[in-house]
């Protein structure tokens, strides 16, 4: 689990910085005195963009705030770019069991990371078909908020995938991942009216920049 250390690690620091400023407004819409909030992520330029987004929020909740973060590979289909491969626990099994066999003990499948204070729920299920049961996802989430400050869902796009719009609506925010300069915005939008459309209240753009020039603007 050191690739989480070595993920952020090679980031610049204007985009720690940028990633800390968004900590800090996450937590003015979420304080700690509440239950826990989860937050899921997903973008329509592919899994990998949702999964660094993930990533550096991640470390940057947990140091800012001092606020233990789980980190969930909760993407309907494998199709590279998750969590999980990234972090070296894609044999595990995670989520997806946690879906079929209802309500389990949480932290019989979550594995420490290498930054104390952030563990991960791997996807899970190698070769197996994702069904998400509402019940089942709301006991899991429920589990997930008494025990972590911060919950970030990694999901695929919410317009591939009915399976990655559900988990969506069980979230309390969802942020739309976009890459400046690529992100076609019509798509983002398209992804928007949708989740408002499926119930979802908080809906937020995050506007990464290019690679070359680090850092996150909230939309």
């Amino acid at each position: 689990m050191d690739e989480l250390r070595g993920a952020v690690g090679r980031e610049r620091e204007p985009a720690s910085r940028s990633y800390r400023y968004l900590a800090r407004m996450i937590e003015r819409s979420y304080p700690a005195e509440q239950a826990g909030a989860v937050m899921a992520l997903c973008s329509t330029d592919g899994d990998a963009l949702s999964r660094d987004v993930t990533l550096m929020l991640a470390y940057g909740l947990q140091s800012e705030l001092d606020a233990p973060v789980l980190v969930i590979d909760a993407r309907a289909r494998e199709q590279g770019g998750g969590l999980s491969p990234r972090l070296g626990v894609d044999d595990r099994p995670g989520y997806v069991e946690l879906l079929q066999r209802g309500a389990a003990e949480l932290g019989g499948f979550t594995v420490s990371s290498s930054v104390p204070g952030i563990d991960v729920l791997p996807r899970g299920g190698q070769d197996i078909t994702l069904a998400v049961h509402r019940l089942h996802l709301e006991t899991l989430l429920s589990q997930c908020r008494a025990k972590y400050r911060y919950v970030l869902l990694q999901l695929g796009s919410v317009i591939g995938d009915t399976r990655d719009l559900l988990a969506a609506t069980q979230a309390d925010a969802v942020l739309l991942v976009a890459e400046e300069e690529r992100t076609l915005m019509r798509e983002v939008d398209a992804s928007r009216e949708l989740l408002i459309a499926s119930g979802v209240t908080d809906c937020q753009i995050v506007l990464a920049a290019r690679p070359s020039g680090g850092g996150v603007r909230r939309g």
